[in-house]
């Protein structure tokens, strides 16, 4: 199965804001929040990439069959796909930076994207790779962020 890569994705959406949607001025305090958003969604990429190298599975989301094991642990604890939340919190820096409420647009539609499209492509590859302990798995973490109460 080859899905869409979301780096791509995300390269396509950051040209689009660089080039076509200026926003306002920075100020400090934008500038602040938005290295605030793009600082945190760099840790949380960080992190769920060495959580992945650390189990030993792919990291290539063009090919989730190649997936070797289901991790859990980490970042992975609190979303089911925390790479491409730090994506999207990428997208969401400029629109914070240069003040830019059409900019926003981007970050959204790169998540519905991901969620309709690449996520739930993904998951069913990993409902058939690991059956009952993905289920599991996904009844306890929300796709995008936090666990589930129970």
């Amino acid at each position: 199965m080859k899905l869409p890569l979301p780096p791509l994705l995300v390269a396509v959406g950051g040209l689009a804001q660089w080039r076509g949607l200026r926003g306002r001025p920075t100020t400090r305090a934008s500038t602040l929040a938005g290295g605030a958003v793009g600082a945190a969604s760099v840790g949380l990429i960080g992190a769920a990439l060495a959580q992945l190298a650390r189990s030993g599975t792919t990291v290539d989301a063009a090919h989730p069959v190649a997936t070797t094991a289901l991790v859990t642990a980490g970042p992975y604890s609190r979303s089911r796909h925390p790479v491409y939340l730090g994506l999207v919190g990428l997208l969401a820096v400029h629109p914070i930076v240069r003040r830019c409420p059409a900019s926003a647009a981007v970050p959204l539609v790169a998540l519905a994207i991901l969620d309709h499209v690449q996520i739930a492509a993904e998951e069913r590859v990993l409902v058939a790779l690991f059956g009952p302990s993905f289920v599991d798995y996904r009844a306890r973490v929300r796709r995008w962020w936090g666990r589930r109460a129970g």
